[in-house]
């Protein structure tokens, strides 16, 4: 099984912090294509190369808006609901005559109609919210589309065998993407940010590439530890515990990195910390949109959700002063900060 970031809402990642951090610190990176074939005119060149070299994965929506698919339906069903309710037409302020092509301060977004099944494009354009276009090319209604990119990013993921993870560089999905459980359990998301150093601008994704190939087990070291603190979190008690888990975390981490530049006696190691989000506990959930977490988003505090931040860091603990050479860099390989290190190195890390 694989752990794979779902990019969403375009077919093609941006050039940015969000695929150079996402590559450096997961096995694949991921987005949603209305084909089957990656020689299709939509794919650009960055999304091809990553694909030829293993890592980057199409999710296909053929075959999976299927109606004669249980967990289809549910998506479906909640997707219909959640446009359907009040909370969700106070909070877009948008009526049945919502007034297309004029300047309102309300954008529009454009989507491939394969990524929509049909009943949801009967019942959008029913709605004055989406109009069809020419070449397959819907324009639905920005809220809308926001929501339903979202829950279908959701859907995809969690029908798939892989470990997937729905993410985004746009702050406006993130926003309205609902992570209440139908009985109001909370997931959680952590949010790293300014948490991991982020390659440089400037770097050229074939270096990424060529670093991930060569430092596979500093990797899954690194991320062991991520993992670690996703279950420690999920398992405290109660918030004051995973504040503690938290700093905790940030200091490890902080202590981890000074550890390797005294056995290598490394002064150079400086970031220029960025951070990305991930949500957690993906795969204990069902795919939802529920009325009472749009209303949370509407009334203004989304804020107010589980949202844990970290500051500038965290790992494991671990290293100690060795004089013979061979175990320092023994010892340097058994870090758990070591994959950053390394990354920073090659020169892939801003400095």
């Amino acid at each position: 099984m694989e752990r794979i970031l779902l990019y969403y809402p375009a077919i093609n990642i941006p050039d940015g912090n969000w695929l150079r951090n996402s590559l450096l610190y997961t096995d694949k990176v991921a987005s949603i294509v209305p084909f089957v074939d990656m020689n299709d005119k939509r794919v650009d060149d960055d999304t091809k190369l990553l694909y030829d070299n293993g890592f980057y994965k199409p999710i296909s929506v053929f075959n999976n808006l299927n109606p004669s698919h249980k967990e289809f339906n549910k998506f479906q069903e909640n997707f219909i609901n959640t446009i359907e309710s009040k909370e969700f037409k106070a909070y877009q302020k948008v009526t049945k005559d919502y007034p297309w092509g004029q300047d309102n301060g309300i954008t529009d977004y454009s989507m491939y109609a394969e990524k929509l099944s049909h009943e949801i494009v009967d019942f959008l354009g029913e709605r004055n919210l989406l109009k069809r276009g020419n070449y397959g090319v819907m324009t639905v209604e920005k809220n809308s589309a926001i929501i339903y990119m979202s829950m279908l990013a959701d859907y995809l993921a969690s029908i798939s065998s892989d470990w997937i993870t729905p993410s985004t560089d746009e702050q406006e999905f993130e926003k309205l993407t609902f992570q209440l459980a139908d009985k109001k359990v909370l997931t959680y998301r952590l949010q790293l940010e300014s948490c991991l150093p982020t390659p440089s601008p400037d770097t050229d994704i074939k270096d990424i590439i060529k670093f991930k190939k060569a430092r596979q087990q500093e990797m899954l070291q690194f991320r062991a530890v991520l993992d670690t603190l996703e279950q420690e979190l999920r398992n405290a008690e109660d918030q004051n515990e995973k504040k503690l888990k938290l700093i905790q975390f940030q200091e490890n981490l902080q202590k981890e990195l000074l550890e390797i530049k005294k056995l290598l006696g490394d002064s150079k190691l400086d970031f220029i910390l960025n951070g990305f989000s991930s949500l957690l506990d993906f795969k204990q959930k069902e795919v939802v949109g529920t009325v009472s977490g749009l209303g949370l988003a509407s009334a203004g505090v989304v804020a107010s959700l589980p949202f844990l931040g970290l500051g500038a860091g965290a790992l494991l603990l671990t290293g100690t002063l060795i004089s013979s050479y061979k175990k320092i860099n023994r010892q340097v390989e058994a870090n758990s900060s070591s994959y950053i290190y390394y990354a920073q190195k090659a020169g892939l890390l801003e400095k």
